[in-house]
């Protein structure tokens, strides 16, 4: 599955369980920034099945050092753990470690 398609589902999920419409705004943006970081890194539209824990670590970074708010960047890591354990539900994959690290 592409990983926009898999965006929408998300808001769709987000939405049923009662989010705030800016709850969900500020999910749509960090992931649609997320997706258009990979789409440059890559070269072409990104498959959910295809992101790495590295990827994600690099678009955090990325964004540490663009908006130079060295605090910034971790507001946005429960929004990716958030989404990696909605796409992970059903194939197995388990939430990265550094995570938890980078909560730290």
């Amino acid at each position: 599955m592409l990983l926009i398609n898999a965006i929408q589902l998300f808001m769709q999920y987000l939405s049923s369980i009662d989010r705030s419409h800016e709850t969900i705004t500020g999910y749509r943006k960090d992931l649609i920034f997320f997706t258009r970081f990979l789409e440059a890194k890559y070269n072409v539209e990104p498959y959910i099945d295809e992101i790495t824990a590295n990827d994600i670590e690099d678009y955090l970074t990325y964004c540490q050092y663009r908006f130079n708010f060295p605090q910034n960047y971790r507001l946005k890591i429960p929004h990716f753990c958030r989404y990696w354990l909605f796409t992970s539900a059903g194939s197995g994959r388990k939430k990265p470690a550094f995570f938890f690290s980078l909560m730290r």
